[in-house]
């Protein structure tokens, strides 16, 4: 029918543990999560919304306040007991706040085996995250599986706080509906990319963006809706979300191929549910395969490439070749000697933790004004091609 609407999500979302019948839920959450009813079905991406700001702030000699608008505000000391498998005692934190939030005194690098760095944060910064002050209230997810229509769906998720989602719907009355949900704060000045001074109430936040001026949608032209955490707004939306939207090649990818089809149908979308279809590999391809080769060998690698359409499937050998010389072109061009010694200590450690590799050359522009010529590294690059 027609008028019915249909609906695919993907989540990506490593926090899901439990997947019932008609839908997925975490731990702890006392109704489905993302799921469907014979009403309607919802479904969830992360927004990537700038949620945080880093406060410099400056204390005492003694360690025991920080200085607000000429005056002392004693620090707030919260004793935290952590219990640890196979030990008697708990390991016991000592964390300070200021007014801005916790004080940061570590950090850790790593991600397969990570370390704590103990002292290494040689400034003192405090910490002011939504999360930490506002989260979601569980009858949202209630309410999300009891709404009658699309308006009452956006009632259900007002009360999404943190962290922010990107809320799509679709019903069985042929409504779907978008709405971006969470706090997004009012900053005085600043936008969030760097640390503020915290001694000054010029860079405190002035409440959060309204509910009713969040991005929304229903019923578009287009018949369809899509996210893929990229950006969720035009250059002309008054207020700031975030800066760091992932690019926008995946929500490009799904409207090319909800374009290309005139009536969906459940084995339609399954279809885009496996697609495996990179726009950035099909577009740097191109500039690949006209790098001139220096031997037989490098002709072979680049004709791999030549009308290649991007298909990142396991079996693809251009898909093969264009991930190894990306990943040489990116060290080539954005590190220099001593970075790319670093970066192969990293390479090495990931490879032995069956971790991906992270090193991409998708986001390098070469018709971009000063970006660095893509044939010379290339050129130097193909040998790294040579165990595909």
């Amino acid at each position: 029918v027609s008028r019915i609407g249909a609906m695919v999500v993907d989540p990506n979302n490593g926090n899901f543990a439990i997947r019932a019948r008609f839908g997925r839920m975490p731990d702890g959450s006392p109704g489905v999560l993302i799921g469907r009813t014979a009403h309607h079905a919802w479904g969830f991406t992360n927004v990537s919304g700038d949620t945080q700001d880093l406060y410099v702030e400056r204390l005492s000699e003694d360690g025991r306040a920080a200085l607000y608008e000429g005056e002392w505000e004693p620090l707030t000391v919260h004793r935290e007991e952590i219990l640890v498998r196979g030990r008697d005692e708990p390991e016991v934190l000592e964390v300070r706040e200021t007014r801005h939030g916790p004080i940061l005194d570590s950090y850790l690098v790593g991600r397969t085996n990570p370390v704590v760095v103990e002292g290494g944060v040689h400034e003192t910064y405090a910490l002011r995250w939504t999360g930490h002050e506002h989260a979601v209230m569980p009858s949202s997810v209630l309410r999300m599986a009891g709404a009658a229509s699309f308006e009452e769906f956006r009632e259900a998720v007002r009360n999404w706080e943190c962290p922010g989602q990107n809320a799509v719907y679709g019903d069985v009355e042929g409504t779907i509906g978008y709405q971006c949900t969470g706090l997004y704060p009012l900053r005085r000045k600043g936008d969030g990319t760097v640390p503020v001074p915290g001694w000054t109430d010029e860079y405190e936040w002035d409440g959060f963006v309204p509910f009713e001026k969040l991005p929304w949608n229903v019923d578009p032209d287009e018949g369809f809706l899509a996210t893929a955490n990229n950006k969720v707004h035009g250059d002309a939306y008054p207020h700031l979300i975030g800066r760091d939207f992932l690019p926008p090649f995946r929500a490009r990818r799904i409207v090319e191929l909800l374009s290309a089809t005139e009536r969906h149908t459940r084995d339609t979308f399954s279809v885009i549910q496996l697609d495996t279809v990179s726009i950035p590999a099909r577009d740097i391809a191109r500039h690949l395969a006209e790098v001139e080769p220096a031997n037989d060998r490098q002709k072979e690698a680049i004709s791999h490439l030549q009308d290649w359409d991007g298909d990142l499937a396991a079996g693809s050998v251009a898909a093969c070749v264009y991930q190894v010389w990306s990943k040489h072109v990116a060290r080539q061009v954005l590190l220099d000697d001593e970075q790319v010694a670093v970066a192969e200590v990293q390479e090495a450690r990931r490879r032995r933790s069956g971790s991906r590799c992270g090193w991409s050359a998708a986001e390098i522009r070469p018709q971009a004004p000063g970006a660095p010529p893509y044939h010379a590294p290339c050129r130097q690059m193909i040998p790294g091609a040579r165990g595909c």
